[in-house]
């Protein structure tokens, strides 16, 4: 795949993005092919840029079809994918990230999905997202300290983002993190539900076999204590404790600030 093409810029794109595309100066005028309304095929998907403009909102950039321009913000496109392929899960990202430590820059990290949300850059309120698991690597930009030279797999020319190394480099940890977690959940099911499956991977902790009721627990007492906000309401241990055995039939005091240790088990990408 080659972005830096008549097929895909504008005569005017060309000339800005000579040797890198860079989304900093990315500009609907740069690019040639745009849709309305756009469903994209996800795992293709390498970038969301947000567009500062009141016609074409994001310039979407996929392995498979080149740099689309649509009206939809990058907000709707994520809220979209969310809705999509919920799958009816009663969790959210937003439980898998603060279970395993983030609280911030909540990834889209599900089954061979790796979106990595990234510091809104512009007055548009909506966050450019990167696909983390199709990055081989990443580099500093020699002439621009803050940032960064991105290099994704199977792609000819590199994408510039205006971002550090290092804020690149978390990014990429925080995705890791929510898929380890999750891989480790679901070996876990696999022990329980499946008395014959046995060949699990020998290097997870017995503690880290029993990540699902913990992980449970921790949406519960989120859940309580939202309630408690709302109505302005004290939160207590006892009712803590008992909301969480009358909705999901368990608690241990011991497991509340469960500390994950990573890796969990050797990082699979896709499940």
């Amino acid at each position: 795949m080659n972005f830096l093409t008549r097929q895909y810029l504008t005569s005017t794109g060309m000339k800005a993005h000579h040797a890198s595309l860079n989304i900093a100066n990315l500009k609907t005028s740069h690019i040639q092919h745009h849709q309305k309304s756009l469903s994209p095929y996800w795992p293709d998907v390498l970038m969301l840029v947000s567009l500062e403009s009141s016609k074409f909102k994001t310039a979407i950039i996929t392995k498979r079809d080149g740099i689309i321009l649509t009206n939809s913000s990058t907000n709707s496109l994520i809220t979209n994918l969310v809705e999509r392929h919920s799958y009816g899960s009663p969790y959210t990202k937003e439980h898998f990230a603060n279970f395993s430590g983030i609280c911030e820059y909540v990834p889209y990290a599900f089954g061979n999905l790796s979106l990595a949300p990234l510091k809104v850059t512009n007055g548009t309120r909506n966050a450019s997202w990167i696909q983390t698991g199709l990055i081989e690597y990443h580099t500093f930009d020699h002439h621009q300290s803050n940032d960064t030279i991105i290099f994704f797999k199977d792609v000819n020319h590199p994408i510039t983002v205006p971002y550090s190394h290092d804020f690149i480099s978390r990014r990429m940890e925080d995705v890791d993190r929510v898929h380890q977690v999750i891989a480790a959940m679901y070996q876990q099911f696999l022990n329980v539900y499946c008395p014959t499956y046995s060949n699990y991977d020998d290097t997870v902790s017995q503690a880290n076999k029993r990540i699902v009721l913990p992980f449970k627990q921790f949406v519960a007492i989120q859940e309580y204590q939202n309630i408690c906000k709302t109505t302005g309401t004290p939160v207590t241990e006892s009712d803590e404790r008992k909301w969480c055995l009358e909705h999901i039939h368990y608690y241990d005091k011991s497991k509340k600030n469960l500390k994950l240790e990573f890796p969990l088990r050797y990082h699979v990408n896709a499940y």
